[in-house]
């Protein structure tokens, strides 16, 4: 006799015991419970149709289960159900309930689940091997559970960036983790990476416009403007293809707000004088995944256009034709692959700024009511852009911090759609067209042990931003597997 099994086994009076416990010694995780033959009604009752006894037995104890401490205070669930029933047609249907803080309530499915489905959910909650064909095919029932309490999620807390410098109309490798500098236009100045700080500098050549200003910045992410693999400007991101290879770590459409921690100073005063030209901004790229839309400027007579991007800065100290605007002014324009909107969010004319949860959802939302696009409409934070943007201005600005935060469901990072665009990426369902897409880019990424080549690897498929496609992704799509998710 194995000792040890014996004393595992669970009678009513130890099971009890062991969820009802507030001592730090949480229970097992399965535990598992088949009453004798009178209280799982096999051998009382009459065909079937009067079971008093199961029925007394039930109302006993499942109420002890699901007010225990551990069904409190802990995500559990109460799978109940029968191994058969004689006076049913064909042996079925059976009786099946699942109960606890992880499921959904009143909720029923139409999709025909049997034992094997059962244990195929089990073996996926613990990460475990199914054992044979009749498990391994027997699907999951995750349709039946909620998501899991939402997780923080912070975009590059401490400001990574590598390139030493960049200047005049140039850009920097793609093939390394998070900012990426750029200056776009030739002489418009440089992005210096020096002690933790982008020291961003424009030296505008007095060749550029509004319509084509000087610009150095840093980026992380995809935008509309890319020329990368002969992307179209205007069309859905190239994910592969970002302004590096890691991209963004957020992925929130909203069900929980987006927010902006910063950091930025003026190493000298803001110049001042009739030609002087200039926006401190961040700007956030907004991907709309479900299609082209309609728009009509509400705010600044811009007329129509219809666009899949909206680009949208927060501005935090800017001057045009040497008058600085006041904190709240709103603008739109139409830059041609976007919807353009600003929000003048502070006036930096010298010294520092710390800005501490900037509301970007609001943000996002105001950007849609502007051009009368409707609140519903799901836009997927693509890119982000930091940096100085003006004409025939010299003018430098230093962020020593750009972080982004929020809360997300960890099923979130398993919605990752199809990398071939064959139908909209993240429908917030998590189907065989997300598991497919996972073992599709399997091993690749720059960190790879046998690293790819830039433009193999997609970053938003990547769970934890390590840089390379493995088995930790493929098995996290797996095990949410069927979840949807607000």
């Amino acid at each position: 006799m194995n000792t040890s099994a014996c004393n595992a086994v669970e009678t009513p009076d130890v099971l009890l015991n062991d969820l009802s416990s507030s001592s730090s010694a949480k229970p097992a995780n399965f535990m598992w419970l088949t009453p004798n033959t009178d209280d799982d009604g096999h051998d009382c009752g009459s065909g079937g149709t009067q079971v008093p006894e199961e029925n007394l037995y039930l109302n006993n104890l499942v109420p002890q289960i699901l007010g225990s401490f551990f069904f409190a205070n802990n995500r559990a669930a109460l799978i109940l159900t029968f191994d058969e029933c004689d006076s049913c047609p064909n042996s079925g249907p059976l009786y099946f309930v699942i109960a606890g803080s992880g499921v959904k309530q009143n909720y029923s499915s139409s999709v025909h689940y049997n034992h094997y489905a059962t244990l195929h959910t089990e073996e996926y909650n613990w990460q475990l091997q199914c054992f044979a064909t009749n498990d391994c095919n027997g699907g999951t029932m995750s349709e039946f559970f909620t998501p899991p309490a939402p997780i923080q999620v912070v975009h590059d807390p401490t400001f990574q960036t590598s390139e030493s410098q960049v200047c005049n109309d140039s850009t920097a490798s793609s093939n390394y983790p998070y900012w990426h500098p750029n200056v776009h236009n030739s002489g418009a100045g440089c992005v210096t990476i020096s002690g933790g700080q982008s020291q961003i500098s424009e030296t505008s050549s007095g060749t550029a416009t509004w319509n084509n200003p000087d610009s150095p910045t840093v980026q992380s992410g995809s935008f509309p403007w890319q020329t990368e693999n002969n992307h179209v400007d205007g069309a859905a991101p190239m994910f592969n293809y970002a302004r590096n290879t890691w991209g963004l770590d957020v992925k929130s459409f909203g069900q929980y707000p987006l927010y902006l921690n910063t950091s930025l100073a003026l190493p000298n005063p803001a110049p001042s004088g009739s030609m002087v030209n200039y926006h401190i901004f961040i700007g956030f790229y907004f991907w709309l995944p479900d299609g082209v839309l309609g728009g009509t400027d509400q705010i600044g007579g811009n007329g129509q256009t219809s666009q899949q991007w909206i680009e949208a800065q927060v501005r935090f100290g800017d001057k045009e034709n040497g008058v600085s605007q006041p904190v709240g002014t709103e603008k739109t324009w139409k830059p041609g692959d976007a919807f353009g909107y600003s929000y003048e969010a502070n006036q930096l004319t010298s010294g520092t700024l710390t800005v501490t949860n900037f509301n970007i959802t609001s943000f996002y939302l105001r950007s849609l009511a502007v051009w009368g696009l409707p609140s519903s409409t799901r836009g997927l934070l693509a890119g982000v852009e930091v940096g100085l943007e003006g004409v025939n201005t010299t003018i430098s600005v230093n962020f020593s911090s750009v972080s982004l935060h929020t809360l997300e469901f960890v099923v979130v990072h398993a919605d990752v759609g199809s990398s071939t665009q064959g139908r909209p990426f993240f429908d917030q369902y998590v189907n065989i067209v997300d598991v497919a897409t996972e073992s599709n880019s399997f091993s690749t990424g720059p960190n790879c042990s046998s690293p790819t080549a830039y433009g193999t690897y997609y970053w938003y498929l990547s769970v934890n931003s390590d840089g390379c496609i493995n088995i930790l992704e493929v098995a996290y799509v797996a095990y949410y597997f069927q979840f949807t998710f607000p």
